[in-house]
């Protein structure tokens, strides 16, 4: 029983200091483009497979996901880590939506 209160104890006070940031996920994730949206499911879901299966320890795991940031970055012009916070929203009120609101 010690064991699963300790997993339990670490897996609530994860979700309890990332929720805001699941919180924004979850509202934003409609104004991902769907196209986009299932391509991210199947690559989730590969690399889940991966390493459930034990096709991928978790040094090559993380060597991995490292290097897919990495790709994203150079494709979205983003570089270096990713930021703390998500960046302030655009000062022109040219759009609308629930990824504009904060």
């Amino acid at each position: 029983m010690d064991r699963l209160r300790i997993a339990l104890r670490d897996i609530y006070a994860y979700y309890r200091e990332a929720e805001p940031m699941l919180s924004m996920v979850v509202r934003d994730a409609v104004a991902v483009p769907l196209d986009v949206r299932r391509a991210n499911e199947q690559a989730t879901a590969s690399y889940r497979d991966l390493l459930l299966d034990g096709a991928l320890s978790d040094r090559s795991a993380i060597g991995l996901m490292a290097g897919l940031v990495e790709a994203a970055s150079r494709t979205t012009g983003r570089q270096g880590s990713i930021p703390s916070s998500p960046p302030s929203p655009p000062s022109s009120p040219s759009r609308s939506g629930p990824a504009d609101s904060a």
